[in-house]
């Protein structure tokens, strides 16, 4: 997609539909939870932009298919924010990318690629299990002497400890982590509870349906902002 003389790659909501079928609907007529999805899928996926119409190894191909494969999942209900708040993949989803990759300029650079946006993905809103999204919901980590200072090590059963910054959260304990192991230690005594909501994600992407800018395809193939097309 042609826009302010810069292209970029963009993707289309509609597996079914050509690009100049001339149906139109604004992005509001998503459900929330679709609109939620595609918007990470596309903060997670394959992102490209040029001053040419292409440019970039072939394997760029594999991976904007996969992304654009996902989107239409994620239309057909195959991908969902559960009530859980995590994203899931449904099993199907596995066997079409398994299909797709027999077309694909890289058959096994597709499937890894594949696999790790499906891991990003299923991590995305996922925290470590003794965190909390708010701090009166973290598990409490008790600090025990142990001959030189205060210090507690936890471990994180969800695997997702890698994805954040505990690192300088709270203010006179060093936090440091390995794997999925994060370590805390002080020297002086902690009289009552602290807790940080400062803690960030290493993955630097904003998701959800705020990431999402929609336009809408003419006969020409012209590109209308403000509203979004069913064709490609």
């Amino acid at each position: 997609m042609l826009s302010g003389g810069t292209h970029i790659a963009a993707y289309c909501l509609d597996a079914h539909l050509g690009a100049t079928d001339g149906t139109g609907y604004t992005w509001s007529s998503l459900s929330k939870n679709n609109q939620e999805t595609i918007g990470t899928i596309l903060a997670l996926g394959f992102q490209w932009n040029s001053s040419g119409v292409w440019s970039g190894p072939s394997d760029n191909a594999d991976k904007w298919a996969v992304t654009q494969i996902l989107i239409w999942e994620a239309m057909s209900n195959n991908i969902i924010l559960q009530a859980n708040g995590l994203f899931g993949v449904k099993s199907g989803v596995d066997t079409d990318m398994n299909k797709a990759a027999t077309c694909a300029y890289n058959p096994s650079g597709f499937k890894a690629y594949y696999a790790d946006v499906k891991k990003k993905l299923n991590d995305y809103l996922k925290i470590p299990s003794f965190a909390g999204k708010a701090p009166e919901s973290a598990s409490t980590i008790t600090l025990r002497w142990d001959g030189s200072k205060y210090s507690a090590t936890v471990t994180d059963s969800n695997a997702v400890l890698e994805n954040y910054l505990f690192e300088e959260t709270i203010p006179g304990v060093m936090i440091t982590s390995n794997g999925n192991q994060l370590t805390l230690s002080t020297d002086t005594v902690i009289q009552a509870p602290k807790a940080s909501s400062a803690v960030t994600s290493r993955i630097g992407v904003n998701g959800g349906k705020g990431a999402v800018s929609c336009g809408e395809l003419s006969d020409f193939g012209v590109w209308k902002p403000g509203a979004v097309s069913l064709g490609g």
